[in-house]
Formats: C-alpha cells, sequence, structure tokens
C-alpha cells in the first residue's frame, strides 16, 4: 500500500518478494525469476545462484535497476542476439516503474527460432508476466539519522525509535548513540516527536 501523503519523489515502487512464472513460446521454454534487491552485490550474488540452477539452459538473461534513481543499471543478452532478450526485460521493469530489482529471464530452446522481433516480445512478456503476478510495494526514501541520548530518557523515546525509524543501531557506552534510517516525507515531525518526548534530553549529530 502507498501511504497517501507521500508524492512521487519520497518513495521508490519495487516488489515485496521473489516472483516466478513459465511460459513456453513456440516450444521455447522462458522461466522469468523477480527479486527484490538493494545492491549491485546482491543481485550478482543472486545472479550466480540462478546460473548455478539453470546451468543446463541455452541463456540466461536480465535486467536490473538498483537505487532511488535508478542509477544502477544493467542488463545482459547472454549470448542472444543484441538488444532482444536485457533491453525488452528493462523495458518491462520500467513500464511497471520499479527499482530495487533484478529480474532474470532463462531459456531453453525448443527448437525454433523465433527471429529479433519475435525474441523480444517474448523476454518482454515473461518479464511482464513475472511483474504482474508480484505484489508491489511503496517503500518511502529515506536518510541518515544520529543522535546520543541519556539512558534516563531513553525509555522515553525507545517505543517512537522502533515504530519510525528504520536499520537501527544501537551503541551503548556513556550515553547511547543511534543511527538509523528516517523517512524522508515526515523526518521534521517524527524528530519534533523525539525532542517532545526525551523533554529536550537528545542531541542530533551532524
Amino acid at each position: 500500500m502507498k501511504h497517501n501523503n507521500l508524492k512521487n519523489n519520497e518513495y521508490i515502487k519495487t516488489i515485496k518478494e521473489k516472483s516466478s512464472i513459465e511460459i513456453t513460446i513456440k516450444h521455447s521454454k522462458f522461466i522469468s525469476n523477480a527479486f527484490p534487491t538493494n545492491n549491485v552485490e546482491e543481485a550478482n550474488h543472486i545472479l550466480k545462484e540462478i546460473r548455478k540452477q539453470y546451468y543446463d539452459a541455452n541463456h540466461n538473461c536480465f535486467a536490473y535497476f538498483i537505487g532511488n534513481d535508478k542509477n544502477a543499471f544493467r542488463s545482459s543478452d547472454d549470448g542472444e542476439p543484441n538488444g532482444t532478450a536485457g533491453k525488452p526485460i528493462a523495458q518491462a521493469i520500467q513500464n511497471f516503474d520499479l527499482t530495487n530489482i533484478l529480474v532474470i529471464v532463462t531459456r531453453y530452446f525448443g527448437g525454433v527460432k523465433l527471429g529479433a522481433s519475435g525474441l523480444f516480445r517474448a523476454y518482454f512478456e515473461s518479464a511482464k508476466e513475472a511483474l504482474t503476478k508480484a505484489e508491489i510495494i511503496y517503500i518511502p526514501i529515506t536518510d541518515i539519522i544520529s543522535f546520543t541520548i541519556d539512558y534516563s530518557a531513553y525509555s522515553l523515546i525507545q517505543d517512537t525509535i522502533h515504530r519510525y525509524l528504520t536499520n537501527v543501531k544501537e551503541s551503548f557506552g556513556n550515553a547511547i548513540e543511534v543511527v538509523a534510517e528516517i523517512p524522508q516525507y515526515n523526518k521534521d515531525e517524527i524528530i519534533k516527536k523525539l525532542i517532545n518526548l526525551s523533554n529536550g534530553k537528545i542531541v542530533f549529530n551532524k
């Protein structure tokens, strides 16, 4: 579900979990696997595992977009004619306006050549079907927040920290140091809440 108060530049769209489909076109089998992924290293690891799983396939073609601005992008035809596999997979992803996603389409050749346009359509449809089946989610874009708080005040804001912040890392020394991600769209509201609940006993680090 999308937060009603989110604007287009305050969230990303991705898929909640892996989505898979299999279709047959002119005796060729196309297996499409779509994965949510947070970084290039994770995408490369998934690619490696899929290549192991489908080691006997003719082609494992893919495309991924990663980052809030989709700035990390890569696609591969994996031996198919240039522009007939990676490009249509990427186009399917773009049509859904998704990021932090990897789509791999595996092909087992069935003996009938599809031609360039036929291949393009087949890879596009395979990717599209996997994405259509997937549950699309909206994730708020976050900033990093860092602050220090006294032990005496920590219990006053603990619930708020774990309700509104994500990827929370806490270090316990003379005081408690917290580093976390905070949604951009209501960042000021959350900071004000933390200050009020802690009675001002919170120091934000730049």
